[in-house]
This record gives C-alpha cells, structure tokens and sequence, in this order.
C-alpha cells in the first residue's frame, strides 16, 4: 500500500514539474518568435534567451529575458491574458531597471 501512495506522489510531482517546463519552453518559443517578427530581429541576433518564475502577481508570474547582440540592454517579456507578448521591462548597461507600465 506504501508503494502505491508514493508511485502516485511521484507521478504527480513529474506531471507538476513537467507541466512547468513544458509552460516556460512554450512561452519562451513565442517570444523568440515574437521578436524575430515584431521588431525585425534575425535570430542569429538573439545571444540568449531564458525563460523563469518571476514571482509577481498574475500574468507576470512567466517572464523571459531575452539579450540582443549589440545592443547592452536585457528585455523582459511576459504574455498577457489575451496571450500578447508583453514588455514587461528591461535594463540598460548599468544595471538600472526601466519598468514600461
């Protein structure tokens, strides 16, 4: 009976974590996506792109930060409700924050 309860305990932890995985890599693609097309960046151009929790309320809870290859500033993109790319942010070359709401 013990094994049965801890089968379904891990099951249910793999199905957790997977669905977050699967919800950041997806939001991450589209906001690669977004950018090659909305603001005419060639991927090439993309040095990195990240996707993370950013513990804030709601819609933001997914963010991605995204650097663009000469350029020193780090976007930060959430999807809203209506499943827009948003951005949320970025900081420039000192380290200081711009917030864009």
């Amino acid at each position: 009976m013990k094994k049965i309860i801890w089968i379904i305990i891990l099951i249910i932890g793999i199905g957790i974590s997977g669905y977050f995985f699967c919800a950041k890599n997806n939001l991450e693609n589209d906001v690669i996506e977004h950018v090659m097309v909305e603001k005419n960046i060639p991927k090439e151009n993309i040095v990195s792109s990240k996707a993370f929790v950013a513990n804030l309320p709601g819609v933001r809870n997914y963010m991605v930060s995204i650097k663009i290859e000469n350029d020193t500033n780090t976007y930060f993109y959430y999807k809203n409700k209506n499943d827009e790319i948003i951005l949320e942010s970025y900081t420039d070359e000192n380290g200081e924050e711009h917030v864009m709401d």
